[in-house]
């Protein structure tokens, strides 16, 4: 009976080495992955978090986005940076986290949400997003947040969610952010500094004489400059007149030389463009330098040649005269338009003045009168 007792225990200890051991390096490994994942979630997330900081304050700055860089891991897009003229770039992902935002209140700034409500400080107060940071961290699969720089956690839930953020998409003019919580962030683009003149770029100009060139700078903000830089005797001058607009000033030696004007324009920050102006010898031909029109009312047209900016000036006392228009530069009519005449002969003189205000040619007009003696 005793060696019966014995027996069972040795049989069923050999039965147990029998068995083959378990593997559990799979789960430990899926285990792992998890962790492995979690904590990329959360780096992004806190990342995430950074990145609004930076783009409130790009808001308030009036600063501007450069470029929007896909972030792939293979040939999937995980995020974007973005980059501005003035802020640090910053990247923003697509991980999952609560669902963590911003808003503007009617005093122009913004404070953080949680869910779509206001996210709170202990004191019960809307914390505003350049104060305080929440951070988040993930421990047993839960999501934590602190609003206090770590110093105490607050559990938020299962570490899943939507989106941080829904879409990034962008146009010409801006980039669009929409949060999860279906909050929508404009942020404007830089757009590529250039300068245009709303003349030719061959000016004509008379020797001595000034002429006024305009430009519109597009790109343009309170910190770009245009300055002109002239030599062989030429004068330049730039005045502005709003961010974008202005007017450069040329003055001409008394004997022309062959020079141009180079105009820079910086933006205040790292980008510089140049360009320049050429002036060429001013040239106005008119066939007569006296009209005679009848009576009656009517438009004449004085066809002429230049190569010059020209204004048309009338004495105020010739109320009968008036300028109509004047077409494209170059080959030029002055159109005039003058009223009927009923009683005697009557003349009047105008002129044809370069930009600067010099004269150019003098035009005589002479009106048959409608007055007949009885």
């Amino acid at each position: 009976m005793k060696r019966t007792l014995l027996f069972l225990p040795v049989c069923f200890f050999l039965l147990m080495a029998c068995e083959e051991p378990i593997d559990y390096q799979p789960q430990i490994t899926d285990l792992q992955q998890q962790i492995d994942s979690l904590k990329t979630v959360c780096s992004s997330m806190n990342s995430n978090i950074t990145s609004l900081q930076t783009i409130v304050k790009a808001l308030q700055n009036n600063d501007y986005v450069t470029s929007v860089t896909p972030i792939k891991e293979g040939d999937t897009t995980i995020g974007y940076t973005i980059s501005f003229t003035q802020s640090d770039p910053i990247s923003i992902y697509h991980g999952h986290s609560p669902q963590i935002g911003i808003k503007q209140q009617e005093d122009g700034l913004y404070f953080w949400t949680l869910d779509g409500e206001w996210l709170l400080d202990t004191a019960g107060k809307p914390i505003p997003s350049e104060g305080l940071t929440p951070l988040l961290k993930i421990e047993n699969g839960r999501w934590l947040m602190s609003i206090d720089k770590g110093q105490s956690w607050t559990e938020m839930g299962q570490a899943t969610g939507d989106s941080f953020f829904q879409s990034v998409t962008e146009d010409a003019i801006s980039v669009y952010l929409t949060l999860a919580d279906g909050t929508a962030i404009a942020l404007p683009k830089k757009t590529k500094l250039s300068i245009a003149y709303n003349d030719s770029i061959n000016v004509g100009i008379l020797p001595g004489a000034s002429t006024e060139v305009r430009y519109t700078l597009k790109g343009a903000d309170s910190k770009t400059i245009v300055k002109a830089i002239s030599q062989g005797g030429w004068i330049a001058k730039v005045t502005k007149n709003t961010d974008s607009t202005g007017v450069i000033t040329v003055t001409a030696p008394s004997v022309l030389t062959e020079n141009e004007i180079l105009v820079f324009v910086y933006d205040g920050a790292q980008t510089t463009i140049m360009n320049s102006l050429n002036f060429v010898q001013g040239v106005i031909t008119i066939v007569n330098n006296t009209y005679s029109i009848n009576s009656a009312s009517g438009l004449l047209k004085i066809p002429f040649q230049t190569n010059l900016n020209y204004t048309v000036s009338i004495p105020s006392q010739t109320t009968w005269l008036k300028h109509s228009q004047t077409r494209a530069m170059r080959n030029d009519t002055i159109i005039l338009a003058y009223e009927a005449n009923v009683g005697p002969v009557r003349s009047a003189i105008f002129s044809v003045k370069a930009a600067s205000g010099s004269l150019l040619r003098n035009i005589s007009i002479i009106q048959e009168g409608g007055y007949v003696e009885p």
